[in-house]
Order: structure tokens, then C-alpha cells, then sequence
């Protein structure tokens, strides 16, 4: 999710990942919920008109002063509790300013940004004791607030990012795994969002000659392929740094140069 999405929102003081189930992919969905830009949209299956009815005056109710766009169609064997699950889905979604609820027959999935902490662990209780008891529920959500100004935003979203995923290595060597791409096109993502941002990529200089000359390696490793999905020499510093021996540190800095 770009960062323009949320400009018009808050901005981000702290990064929570709160994950009650394993990163298995998420079954079919059988509605989602998606806010965005104050607008609303509710699609999937409901279980009767009247449950229908339900979502409509729930939404309008929960959503005031936003658009609201409702694609249901009726659907046959839905869950137990459907109509439950649906409306409480809907609830939490009150206390997430941009994201998504998808809600499978197995599972219930909640990504996107809340503001108020408390509002949001409350409204996440709540949902997981109205679902079936052998659903899922997984939630991906960050904590944002109105006082950052946009560059701390854009260093805390690398932050959590950087918190979440690790950028790891083939073995002792300097090849990055696939799974470290993801984390860095995020990177790379928010410096186009944040102009005056670079990242920055700090290489330990202690330890044997060995163990300095892998880590720098690998630091270049990462600069190339920040530079291959298309981020500019000047938005990317290899620099030495305080890591310990062998190791290093990434991280996202509101100024155009690092000093060496």
C-alpha cells in the first residue's frame, strides 16, 4: 500500500504486528471489506435480504460521511454464525483507517492501519470470540497517530518493516534469498513516496578481514538490487557503521547524503 494512502489519515508512531494464527494462505474468500480514501466497499456472499439489510444499515451506521459501495449476492452453505462473523467483521473495520478484512470459510484476515490502540485490540477481541470456533483469525494491522511529521513516517514504516521481515542470506555467502526482496521493494517503495529519504545500508568494520569483507559483499549485495527494481545511486549509501563484527544495518534517513 503506497504511502500517498495514508497521508490524508495519520501518521505512524509505532508498528504492531499482531498475528494470532500461522502465515498459511488464506483459504477462497467469501466477502471482503476494503476502506480506503473514505470510501467503503463491502463484496461477497451474505446469507438472506434481510442479512443484506443488516450490512447496509450496519454500514451506514459505522461509515458516516463515506461512500459506500455494496456487491452481495446470496450465497448456500456459509458458515455457522454468518451473519455474526459478517457484522462483527464489519465493527473492526470501524477501527482501521485504511485496510481490509477478507473472510473465508476457514479463516478471517485483517490488514491496514488503526489509530487508537485500545479502540483496536478491544474491536479485535470482540471479532475473535464471535468467530467459529475453527476459523482463523490473522490480523496485520499498524498503529498510526496525527502528530509525525512525514519523514518520521517514512522512517517508522521502514522500521516495522524492517521489525517484520529479515533480509537474509544464501548460507555464509553474499546472496541474497528471495524472501528478502519483499521487505526491500518496500523500502524502495517508500523512498518514491518520501523524496528527501535514503536508504541507508551500514557495514560493520570490526572483525577479522574475513568477516569485513563478507558483510560488505552483502551490502552491495542489497545496493544491487535496490539499483536492478530501479532506486537511483543517490537514494542508496553503502557507509560504514557501528554493527557488530560481520554484520550490518539498514535503514530508511530523511537527508539526501550519509556521511561516510
Amino acid at each position: 500500500m503506497r504511502l500517498l494512502l495514508f497521508l490524508a489519515l495519520s501518521q505512524l508512531v509505532a508498528a504492531n504486528r499482531y498475528a494470532l494464527a500461522d502465515e498459511s494462505p488464506l483459504a477462497a474468500p467469501l466477502m471482503t471489506i476494503q476502506r480506503e480514501s473514505a470510501t467503503l466497499t463491502v463484496s461477497g456472499s451474505a446469507s438472506s435480504v434481510a442479512h443484506i439489510e443488516i450490512i447496509s444499515a450496519t454500514t451506514s451506521r459505522l461509515f458516516p460521511g463515506e461512500t459506500h459501495t455494496l456487491d452481495l449476492q446470496i450465497g448456500n452453505g456459509l458458515p455457522a454464525r454468518w451473519s455474526l462473523i459478517t457484522e462483527m467483521a464489519l465493527r473492526t473495520m470501524a477501527n482501521v483507517h485504511s485496510g481490509t478484512v477478507t473472510v473465508s470459510a476457514s479463516e478471517l484476515e485483517v490488514t491496514g492501519y488503526a489509530r487508537d490502540s485500545l479502540a483496536w485490540v478491544s474491536s479485535l477481541a470482540r471479532l475473535k470470540t464471535s468467530i467459529a470456533d475453527t476459523m482463523r483469525l490473522k490480523s496485520h494491522v499498524r498503529l498510526i497517530n496525527v502528530d509525525a511529521s512525514l519523514g518520521e513516517l517514512c522512517i517508522q514504516l521502514a522500521n516495522a518493516a524492517l521489525r517484520e521481515q529479515k533480509i537474509e542470506f544464501v548460507g555464509n555467502s553474499p546472496t541474497l534469498r528471495t524472501t528478502a526482496y519483499h521487505v526491500l521493494d518496500e523500502l524502495a517503495e517508500l523512498t518514491t513516496d518520501c523524496p528527501s529519504t535514503t536508504i541507508w545500508i551500514s557495514v560493520s568494520d570490526r572483525g577479522n578481514t574475513a568477516a569485513q569483507d563478507l558483510v560488505r559483499q552483502r551490502g552491495q549485495s542489497i545496493a544491487a538490487y535496490l539499483s536492478r527494481i530501479g532506486l537511483s545511486e543517490n537514494r542508496r549509501v553503502v557507509r560504514r557503521g557501528s554493527a557488530a563484527a560481520g554484520e550490518f544495518q539498514i535503514s530508511l534517513n530523511v537527508q539526501e547524503k550519509a556521511p561516510l
